[in-house]
């Protein structure tokens, strides 16, 4: 209600270098992300311990009701549309975050989209960028993105300069 202009109806989450927001964010509240986009997801339990907990909290006592909630737990959940993109010359390799969930969510019978780029890092590639703008155009705006529109990045103009520069 405070921004009228919004439409809830139609709202995505994405993130890249191993964030686990986009996937909890439909995972846990399903009635406000429509569409999510995850780039290199991670499982928290296999990073870097001062990395994650500070955002997860700690357990209190060892017991579950202070856990850290982890995504293939809410699996089930999932009502709408999820891409999980991973590059698979990760550091962080797909093992320990995206294929633990793609098991998670084909145990709990959920549809989802999957890319996986075989000659890609933990960097998100200009493809992969193009491919998630494609995946929140296609189901949050309900129209066809243009084939294969070739997107141009910063990084990308930066490069073709130095190129070009003299030595």
């Amino acid at each position: 209600s405070r921004y009228p202009y919004m439409d809830t109806r139609r709202v995505g989450i994405a993130a890249d270098d191993g964030s686990p927001v986009p996937v909890h964010g439909l995972l846990e509240h399903p009635d406000f992300y429509k569409v999510g986009v995850s780039i290199c997801h991670e499982d928290p339990r296999f990073g870097f311990a001062a990395l994650y907990e500070q955002y997860q909290g700690l357990c209190a006592d060892n017991n579950d009701a202070g856990k850290p909630a982890n995504a293939e737990d809410f699996a089930h959940a999932l009502t709408g549309k999820l891409l999980l993109i991973h590059g698979m010359l990760d550091s962080f390799t797909p093992a320990t975050g995206t294929i633990r969930l793609l098991d998670a969510l084909q145990n709990a019978n959920k549809d989802f989209d999957m890319l996986l780029l075989p000659e890609e890092g933990h960097d998100i590639p200009t493809y992969a960028l193009r491919r998630s703008w494609d995946y929140f155009v296609t189901h949050l705006q309900g129209v066809e993105p243009p084939t294969e529109f070739a997107l141009t990045t910063g990084i990308e103009l930066l490069l073709e300069k130095l190129a070009g520069a003299p030595a």
